[in-house]
């Protein structure tokens, strides 16, 4: 199962990801993977940040974005 949005960005900006998840996941931008973390875990809620990938580089214009 994976889910998938659309981003558009007006101009160049690096950003944090924050990530909420209860088992593994999959982060792909663009169709190039910027996070894996293959774990098992419990729910903690969804306002927490399980995982965080610092410093993406977002160039102006539409990103794909696929949560596995």
């Amino acid at each position: 199962m994976c889910a998938v949005s659309y981003l558009r960005v007006a101009s160049s900006v690096q950003v944090d990801f924050c990530i909420g998840s209860d088992d593994a996941v999959q982060v792909l931008l663009d169709g190039s993977e910027i996070h894996l973390n293959d774990v098992a875990r419990g729910v903690n809620g969804s306002e927490t940040c399980s995982d965080t990938v610092p410093g993406v580089f977002l160039s102006g214009g539409i990103h794909r974005i696929m949560v596995k």
